[in-house]
């Protein structure tokens, strides 16, 4: 296995390839924040955007959401996967857990120096994300909604997603 992990935060990215070489583990760090991104086409059999996509600019009717996608869908080789993890708050059972869900989403993105009011739209709701993935010629293989825990109740949700291009 080769890993190549990408990070947009020149900072953090440094913090991981510290914590590579402190575990001895072999990966390779990029710091790129924008597109193109600095792999070839077909480069990654895998893909995983694990709490990215709800840090992109805000969904209403703007193209940083499908564009990144559409790059993810360039480097992933033909027949390969692209796993995507997200919040889901609005799955939270019971009104009192998804009020709690939606003001830890709200609350979650304030570190990022990002404002509650202006990313919380890049929350999407399942049918929503679904909708996008297709729009970007994604397809959901399979997904998993998985439920939030005392430490952490806000539920997540991760999907399978193949290209729809042509090995």
């Amino acid at each position: 296995w080769q890993v190549t992990l990408m990070e947009a935060n020149p900072e953090l990215a440094e913090r991981a390839q510290q914590r590579f070489q402190e575990l001895a583990a072999s990966a390779e760090v990029v710091s790129c924040g924008s597109s193109p991104w600095p792999f070839q086409d077909d480069s990654f059999d895998v893909l995983v955007l694990a709490f990215v996509l709800h840090h992109v600019a805000p969904h209403g009717g703007g193209e940083a959401l499908p564009a990144l996608l559409r790059e993810a869908q360039r480097v992933v080789k033909a027949g390969g996967r692209i796993l995507v993890l997200e919040d889901s708050p609005g799955a939270a059972i019971g009104q009192e857990r998804k009020d709690l869900a939606w003001l830890l989403q709200a609350d979650h993105f304030r570190p990022f120096g990002q404002l509650p009011d202006n990313f919380l739209p890049s929350t999407l709701a399942d049918e929503e994300w679904c909708k996008l993935f297709e729009r970007c010629g994604l397809r959901v293989n399979d997904s998993l909604q998985i439920s939030g825990t005392l430490r952490h109740p806000v539920p997540h949700k991760l999907y399978s997603l193949v290209s729809d291009k042509k090995k």
